[in-house]
């Protein structure tokens, strides 16, 4: 949906649409947790010279089931152990079913 991010010190995070740039506080929880964990990735990957294992602690709760399945692609496909700690059995289930 969003074809752009810029993080700032005047403006804070914000995203573009094609048409217009959306300031963080306006978009919904469940987008604002996925450019949080985005952002966390993508810093660890730079600031880590080896790999590393991603411990996460109930960081999908805001996903919904399109947005999670998604990510949990994502995160398989990235050669790293993962360890999901979640009081939800969704997880475990897009897991068992992929």
């Amino acid at each position: 949906k969003y074809r752009s991010l810029e993080t700032g010190r005047e403006r804070g995070i914000t995203v573009w649409d094609g048409e217009r740039r959306i300031p963080a506080g306006r978009l919904s929880r469940g987008t604002l947790e996925q450019i949080y964990f985005c952002i966390r990735m993508a810093a660890a990957e730079i600031l880590t010279e080896e790999p590393f294992p991603v411990i996460l602690d109930d960081v999908f709760a805001f996903y919904d089931d399109k947005r999670l399945e998604s990510v949990l692609k994502w995160l398989s496909g990235q050669g790293k152990q993962v360890i999901i700690f979640t009081c939800h059995s969704r997880e475990e289930k897009l897991l068992l079913d992929m």
